[in-house]
């Protein structure tokens, strides 16, 4: 440009969305959710050592007993067994693993990310938890590749690569690409 002295417009494309971008997104999302339930099982779990500590201290036992009590709603005449606790409890944990599973194996499809938060999000509600979000796969994957793409020029502007003097994004261009998709087909 400046060395041959030709008047050009340097346009660069940037694909911002694709398979591997929309299953980064998911795992990203799975991995917040997987945070979320770890820290709200720590402070569940810190809440009932405290809540032991205190009846210990107040009864003078240093054991702690596990005990199954079954208690009636009169309201309702339904009878609720603590163990359910248990069993929801377990399933978290279970899901939780699962969750660690697919985050953890290399080249995990799409589909089992999804799996994972589809379990992880149904045991956190069977748990009592408040409820994890649901991914919004759209902000999620455009503020991913918002994230990567600054990380991107920011590395060519420090290695002197001339910034284009237009940048295009496929996610601009969706509706003429479908066209085009559906003309040539």
């Amino acid at each position: 440009m400046d060395y041959f002295g030709f008047d050009i417009l340097y346009v660069m494309n940037v694909t911002d969305i694709d398979d591997k971008i929309i299953l980064r997104a998911h795992y990203n999302h799975l991995d917040a959710m997987l945070h979320a339930v770890r820290e709200a099982l720590e402070k569940a779990n810190g809440a009932a050592d405290k809540h032991d500590a205190d009846d210990s201290a107040r009864d003078g036992t240093t054991t702690t007993d596990t005990t199954v009590t079954t208690t009636t709603d009169t309201t309702t005449d339904s009878t609720t067994d603590s163990t359910t606790d248990a069993d929801a409890h377990a399933q978290l944990q279970a899901a939780a693993a699962s969750a660690e599973k697919a985050l953890s194996t290399k080249g995990v499809p799409l589909a089992d990310v999804v799996a994972a938060q589809t379990k992880l999000s149904a045991a956190a509600a069977a748990a009592n938890m408040p409820p994890l979000p649901v991914c919004d796969v759209q902000t999620a994957f455009l503020k991913l590749t918002a994230e990567q793409e600054a990380a991107f020029f920011a590395d060519m502007d420090a290695l002197g690569v001339m910034p284009p003097d237009a940048v295009t994004r496929v996610t601009d261009y969706v509706p003429e690409i479908v066209e085009y998709i559906a003309a040539i087909q």
